[in-house]
């Protein structure tokens, strides 16, 4: 957390987020009492919404060090991904073809971005921190980078599905899906949720809320490949590509 924006916080011209409050109680030590009567208040006096157009003005290398921030303070991480890998799960040439894609980063800032969504990477190696992954087919098959690409970002994900501290599940289009699959959130520990929409993403603290998509999320683990299963969906996804990306070479000779 900036100076400045603790400053603003300590003179009253800024509204501290639950983010901003739970980040200050635990480094202040604040007992358990003092923790959720003004975690309490926190949640009550905000309604969190922060805006893409935001983002890109204040800099998406900075939206990638607040996701750290995030990711650093929770031991249970849970991504539910209908329709792309988070950048966690990314290769860097999938990284870029993606971010590329968008076409809203500043030549300047692009490879700032791309740095900044590698070293988010280090904390998929901490030991003391467990990550889910909930992938849809869709989100394995959805072309959005060339074939030689998605080749390798199938396969690298096929790898990750194996480690001991992270659970990467791939739900098929073949399996009887709980209910239909809207939207990208994060759950970090049970402590709030983050959904993507379109124009940005909604911070929900409310326990209610948090639970709603813990359990949305585990109805879809039931009904998911995982492990070995996964591994090997993945890999055969990765050689379809490959196969794809050779015939679209030979086509071109």
């Amino acid at each position: 957390m900036s100076q400045s924006r603790i400053s603003r916080i300590e003179n009253g011209r800024l509204l501290p987020t639950a983010a901003d409050v739970e980040l200050l109680l635990r480094v202040y030590e604040a007992d358990q009492e003092t923790s959720n009567r003004l975690l309490g208040l926190a949640r009550a006096a905000n309604q969190e919404y922060r805006s893409a157009r935001a983002n890109r003005r204040r800099g998406l290398e900075r939206k990638q060090g607040a996701l750290a921030g995030f990711e650093g303070a929770a031991r249970e991480v849970r991504h539910f991904l209908p329709a792309v890998p988070t950048g966690l799960l990314h290769t860097r040439a999938y990284a870029e073809a993606t971010l590329d894609a968008l076409g809203t980063v500043p030549a300047g800032a692009f490879g700032q971005v791309i740095d900044a969504k590698m070293a988010r990477q280090d904390a998929l190696s901490d030991p003391e921190r467990r990550w889910w992954f909930m992938l849809t087919e869709t989100a394995v098959r959805a072309r959005v980078a060339p074939l030689e690409v998605m080749a390798a970002q199938c396969a690298h994900m096929a790898g990750l599905a194996e480690r001991e501290n992270l659970t990467l599940a791939v739900v098929p289009f073949a399996a009887a899906w709980p209910v239909m699959a809207l939207n990208t959130f994060v759950v970090y520990d049970d402590r709030f949720v983050t959904v993507e929409v379109f124009s940005g993403e909604v911070v929900l603290h409310d326990p209610q809320d948090v639970a709603y998509h813990l359990g949305i999320f585990e109805r879809f683990l039931e009904r998911a490949l995982t492990g070995a299963d996964a591994a090997a969906f993945l890999r055969a996804a990765a050689a379809e590509y490959g196969a794809m990306a050779g015939q679209f070479i030979r086509d071109r000779a």
